[in-house]
This record gives structure tokens, C-alpha cells and sequence, in this order.
């Protein structure tokens, strides 16, 4: 019955008497598995919610509550896929904001992708790159896709400077991804142009969330998981240097225009050169 009494800030789980308390540390890990199961119940009823906005902010309260929760009792796996989640909800948040009222739900829209980028951010930082190899380039790729929505479009020379930064992070994020591919070898996945096409390729909408057991693990091994990543990190490579390119060609940097084509049509190629 104890395991509501850590529900406070970070820092160290501990005891009555002041020392790391296992029996107590188990305690807070229950709580936080609970409610990240709970949450992703709540997650699951937003299509059919009468109040989803509601829904939806009760169920990011107990993903937050219970990242903190399995963060400090050092369970990083479940608590990144946590923060994954959230960064998930936020985005679908701001979507939803963005397309109920245009006009004035633009400020809104934009402090929830705010929010989803720092929770990308955490999950990247807890989930294992080793151990999670395809979660981490799943995360990834929704950062830099993230990146790609901030900044608006083109314009006067400080809106492309700012579009041009949010473009070149999320090619940083692609680019990352490397680290993981190179420890793997695999034959070339079939293209798959969307999230949600390379997800379902790892057998999931989302990575499963996970309550901190060490043989939790998505279906298929490790190789055939970031296998199914590849078309995901592909498209959103091939997407962003494109958008690079129409941003400096729009703002009459035709030599800056000229070296993200050559990018895009490297990129194009890449399967042909990777065989």
C-alpha cells in the first residue's frame, strides 16, 4: 500500500529510514506500470471519446506522472517509451488544434509541438540505443519530422533562416541513424512512405509500452526491427532535403538551392548504391 508516496519530484527513490528501499522501489514501479497502462487506455479511446480534449490531457497527466516514476526507480526502457508516447499524443494534440480553429489555435498548436519535441528528446536520452535499437531510430524520425512542421514557411530572410535551421536539425536526426544502421545487415525493405507504414512493419502503431521487464521486447529480432525502420528514415531524408531545397530556391539561393537538389537526387539513388 505504499505506492503512492513517491509521487513527488526526481531524485532518488528511497525508504522510511532514508536508504534505498527495494521493497519500496518495487512499490513505485507497480504505481508507474499502472498508470502507464491506464494511460494508454485513455490513449486508445480518443477516437471514440465525447470529450477527447479532456481525455486527452488525463491521459498525458498519468504518462507524465509515470515516466517520472519508472525514471527513478531506473527503469530508462519503459519511461523512454513513456516519453515516446507523449511526444506521439502532443503532436496529435497540436493536429487537432491546429485543424479545429486556424485562426486562433495557431499559438496552441505550436506550444504542443514544442512539448512533443522535448519529450522526443527525453525518450531518446532513456531509451537504451544498443538495446533499443529500432525504438531509438523510431524516435528519431518523428524528432526530425517534429523539426520539419516547427518554423513555418518561407518568407523574409529571418523566416528562412529559422525554417532553414528547424530543416537542417531534423537532417541531423536522420543522419544519426546511421550509428545504429551500421551494426546491422540486412536485404533492402520494400519503400514504405509513411510512419505508420514502417511502423506496422515492426508488427505496431507504436512501440508496445513497456513496464520495465527485461524480456519485454517488440516481435522479431533485433535486425528485421531496424530493418522495417529503414523506408522511415529513407522517406524522411528524401523529404527534408527536398523541402531545403524548394526553401533556398523560393528565397533566390540558387547556389544553395542547386547543392540540396544534388542531396535529394544522391538520396534518390541510395538504394541502388547500397544494392
Amino acid at each position: 500500500g505504499g505506492g503512492g508516496g513517491g509521487s513527488g519530484g526526481g531524485g532518488a527513490v528511497v525508504g522510511a529510514e532514508g536508504g534505498c528501499d527495494s521493497l519500496w522501489i518495487e512499490a513505485e514501479l507497480e504505481v508507474g506500470r499502472t498508470q502507464l497502462m491506464q494511460a494508454v487506455r485513455l490513449e486508445d479511446s480518443l477516437p471514440y471519446a465525447p470529450r477527447s480534449a479532456e481525455a486527452a490531457a488525463a491521459a498525458s497527466k498519468l504518462m507524465v506522472e509515470a515516466a517520472a516514476r519508472l525514471e527513478r526507480c531506473g527503469a530508462r526502457a519503459a519511461a523512454g517509451d513513456a516519453r515516446y508516447r507523449l511526444g506521439l499524443l502532443m503532436r496529435r494534440e497540436a493536429e487537432r488544434a491546429a485543424a479545429g480553429r486556424p485562426e486562433s489555435a495557431s499559438a496552441a498548436a505550436l506550444a504542443s509541438l514544442v512539448v512533443a519535441k522535448e519529450h522526443f528528446e527525453a525518450a531518446l536520452r532513456l531509451l537504451p540505443q544498443q538495446e533499443r535499437p529500432a525504438e531509438h531510430v523510431l524516435a528519431r524520425c518523428d524528432l526530425a519530422s517534429l523539426h520539419r512542421a516547427l518554423g513555418g514557411g518561407g518568407g523574409g530572410g529571418d523566416a528562412v533562416a529559422g525554417r532553414e535551421c528547424e530543416l537542417r536539425a531534423a537532417l541531423r536526426c536522420v543522419f544519426a541513424t546511421h550509428a545504429i544502421f551500421c551494426l546491422y545487415a540486412f536485404p533492402m525493405p520494400p519503400r514504405s512512405p509513411t510512419a505508420d507504414g514502417a511502423r506496422a512493419l515492426m508488427g505496431g502503431a507504436v512501440p508496445p509500452a513497456r513496464t520495465g521487464g527485461a524480456d519485454e521486447r517488440p516481435t522479431g529480432g533485433p535486425c528485421a526491427q531496424v530493418a522495417a525502420t529503414w523506408p522511415l528514415v529513407e522517406s524522411e531524408v528524401q523529404a527534408t532535403l527536398r523541402e531545403l531545397a524548394r526553401l533556398h530556391s523560393g528565397a533566390g539561393d540558387g547556389a544553395r538551392a542547386a547543392a540540396y537538389k544534388g542531396m535529394y537526387r544522391l538520396a534518390l539513388t541510395q538504394r541502388e548504391l547500397l544494392g
